[in-house]
């Protein structure tokens, strides 16, 4: 028996973005579903400080804010489950860095 382990697309972000609240460099991204692009209103996380972020998508840029708890409300059950563990998985290697 065979494990399969799911292969997420990844995308780079064409103009580097900074993220609002620890202010590292964004420069790609994974997405949860089958499509490598990003599009306005999609959610993130910072990987550097486990921050969930709203994506805003225009034709000159990209930008990052904090998601406000309506937003993240206004998000599935499923994709927020999915947010959640990923922060909890950054917060815990932040942690054995050192880094929180």
């Amino acid at each position: 028996m065979s494990v399969q382990v799911r292969r997420f697309p990844r995308g780079r972000i064409p103009i580097p973005v900074t993220c609002p609240k620890c202010g590292e460099t964004i420069d790609g991204f994974t997405a949860l579903e089958d499509r490598p692009e990003l599009r306005d209103g999609d959610m993130s996380i910072c990987i550097y400080c486990a921050t969930i972020l709203r994506i805003a998508v225009n034709a000159e840029r990209v930008t990052l804010h904090e998601a406000t708890p309506e937003e993240f409300l206004d998000m599935t059950a499923a994709q927020r489950g999915l947010l959640k563990r990923a922060q909890r998985y950054i917060l815990k290697r932040l942690e054995s860095e050192g880094q929180r």
